[in-house]
């Protein structure tokens, strides 16, 4: 509030000063064409001359001080918001490669940073060489002497001296060697490490800047476009009136005149009638949908320039067509905007459109959020992929359904053959074997249950990353995934729930049938639990793992998607695991290299999966770019060998 009230303040200050200077240049004017025409009008007595001089000084301080506060004030237009550019997610590695890539001045911030950046990386290759026995026997000690790589500048990110990242620094004098920087060394150390836990790097177009830049309140404000002018006008005037010049003193009316067309436009009123349609308002994930935003001036005064944002939110990228318009509008007229959006999935809203309005001469400007009427929301719904194949695991309920079971019961498998008991159905007795060997003997199937699955997915702060930070995160990557699986374990005839690893709760009890599908489905797009953007809040380890174990049924088994992008999900589901409940992880992939820092965030993820294989978990390795079901093939290709 206070720093409104003071750009008020200066805003009425230099109206002030141009008013003055508007006046002082009429003065000027008149003045002027007395000098000129009359001469012998002005009295030549030396009370003139010191009256002449006093206002010239005057003037010219006067002046020179509006000058030099000029080149403080910030003369630039509200600044509209890049609605265009889409960001919902973090790139893996990117802390990592912002230290490589900057360098600090201060050698104990440097220092600390090195460390930081040291430290992830030795954790990484400890995990890696722990698994390869056939290259080191002690990886602490082979990282220490270096002996885990032929590579010596790799190996002496964890055995060399700190090395400064300037050249003059890193220059010996003694010897003339120029060290390498530690950048360069921790970017083999990584290739290194790659090449050892079967990471290959993979070539990535660096992500697109996003200037993720606050939008601006709706405020009336100076843009000071005029503000250098009545100081020059004043300046001109007393050099002018000091050296008898009147031709100087004509230049400063004609600055002050201009000064002066400033101060006829007050502030622009704005009153618009603005309304939104969106077709169509249910898009599937991905397709496109055309957004009309009709924006009228419904008020009485003419808008010489009228600058107009729609209220995109960063899930959605605009494909086509633009999301902005500046125009002049008179009373009664309307212009309008057409564009078109793709989003991955959820539901998102739309925020209001921001409206800058300037006057004619571009020296007052009103930043206004006009209310809107129509249609704020779009909803993708999911697309149905009842082929998504779904290998649950063996830990079934009592209820029929189609998972297969070791126990024998009804069902279409063989199991087992098995003595004759009174009362056996005819069609399952062993007519081959009676033929044979004149024994009754009962086939047995394997039994067919229903399965109890809850999905989970992953929706903390660490796991809104992603490759591009103009594409999905992986948040909405598993989102769209869980609607196929939810779908196909259904139409199995299984019952389904659905949970979320978030601050923001969501629960959804496992049932089955065709309502509850529609109410999962509505949940997983509505649900505030798998927003587009990160929480701010976050999550609670401890009590948050107790309470999902609390409300997980005996019989349920977990099918949680997250892209492992920290140690604290691996530690989650291998407690879900240890609690009884089978857990298969469907890990999309956020990483992409082309950089040392997301070359070691793969690395990271790599060595999670296989901590999660070793402990039992099944772990599905999905490419967000293939289908679902074919990673979900490949994986129980591997599962059943």
């Amino acid at each position: 509030m206070s720093t409104l009230r003071s750009d008020r303040a200066g805003d009425r200050l230099g109206a002030a000063t141009i008013g003055i200077a508007a006046a002082i240049g009429v003065g000027a004017i008149v003045a002027a064409v007395v000098v000129v025409r009359w001469p012998e009008a002005v009295p030549n007595t030396p009370e003139t001359y010191i009256f002449v001089w006093v206002v010239g000084i005057a003037a010219i301080v006067w002046g020179a001080n509006r000058l030099r506060s000029t080149t403080r004030v910030d003369r630039s237009a509200a600044a509209l918001p890049e609605v265009e550019a889409r960001s919902i997610g973090t790139v893996p590695g990117e802390p990592v490669d912002s230290v490589l890539e900057t360098t600090s001045r201060d050698p104990f911030r440097r220092h600390r940073q090195h460390s930081a950046v040291r430290k992830r990386l030795r954790d990484a290759a400890e995990n890696v060489l722990a698994t390869r026995p056939d290259v080191v026997d002690d990886p602490e000690a082979a990282l220490d002497r270096g002996a885990w790589t032929d590579d010596d500048l790799a190996a002496s990110v964890f055995t060399g001296e700190e090395i400064p990242d300037r050249l003059v620094d890193r220059i010996d004098l003694r010897s003339g060697e120029i060290a390498v920087p530690f950048a360069e060394r921790v970017a083999r150390a990584v290739d290194a490490l790659g090449r050892l836990a079967g990471v290959t790097p993979s070539a990535g177009a660096d992500p697109p800047d996003v200037d993720d830049e606050d939008l601006p309140a709706a405020v009336v404000k100076s843009t000071n476009r005029w503000r250098g002018v009545g100081a020059f006008a004043l300046i001109a005037l007393g050099v002018g009136a000091i050296l008898s010049r009147p031709g100087l003193i004509l230049a400063a009316a004609a600055m002050a005149g201009v000064a002066g067309y400033a101060t006829l436009w007050g502030d622009p009123s704005v009153t618009l009638d603005v309304e939104r349609t969106i077709e169509p308002e249910r898009p599937a994930p991905g397709e496109s949908a055309t957004v009309t935003l009709r924006v009228t001036n419904v008020g009485e005064s003419w808008l010489p320039d009228l600058r107009i944002v729609d209220g995109v939110r960063t899930a959605l990228a605009v494909t086509d067509g633009h999301a902005r318009r500046s125009t002049a509008l008179r009373p009664g007229a309307t212009t309008t905007l057409t564009y078109t959006v793709e989003g991955p999935r959820g539901q998102v809203q739309f925020d209001d459109p921001v409206v800058v309005a300037r006057s004619a001469s571009g020296a007052r400007e009103r930043v206004t959020r006009p209310a809107v009427e129509g249609q704020a929301t779009i909803t993708y719904a999911f697309d149905r992929d009842p082929e998504t194949p779904v290998s649950l695991r063996a830990h079934a309920s009592r209820q029929v359904g189609r998972l297969l079971t070791d126990d024998a019961g009804p069902g279409v498998e063989f199991h087992s053959v098995r003595e004759y008991q009174p009362g056996d159905p005819l069609r399952r007795i062993d007519w081959r074997r009676l033929a044979r060997d004149g024994d009754l003997a009962t086939v047995q199937q394997h039994a067919e249950r229903a399965a109890t699955a809850v999905v989970l997915i992953d929706a903390r702060q660490p796991a809104y990353v992603t490759a591009d930070p103009s594409g999905p995160s992986a948040v909405d990557q598993s989102v769209i995934a869980a609607a196929e699986l939810i779908d196909s374990v259904l139409g199995a005839d299984h019952r389904v729930g659905l949970a979320a690893l978030s601050p923001r709760a969501c629960w959804v009890e496992p049932a089955g049938g065709s309502s509850h599908r529609a109410r999962t489905l509505d949940t997983l797009a509505s649900s505030a639990a798998f927003g587009p953007t990160a929480p701010e809040a976050p999550f609670l380890l401890d009590a948050g793992i107790a309470a999902l174990v609390e409300r997980l049924p005996a019989d349920a088994q977990v099918i949680a998607f997250s892209p492992l992008a920290d140690d604290a999900s691996v530690e989650i589901f291998r407690s879900i695991e240890a609690s009884g409940h089978p857990v298969t992880v469907v890990s999309p992939t956020p990483t992409v290299g082309g950089s040392p820092g997301r070359q070691l965030a793969a690395i990271e993820r790599h060595q999670r999966l296989a901590i999660c294989r070793r402990a039992g978990l099944r772990t599905v390795d999905w490419d967000g770019d293939e289908p679902l079901r074919i990673a979900l093939e490949r994986a129980r290709r591997r599962w059943s060998r």
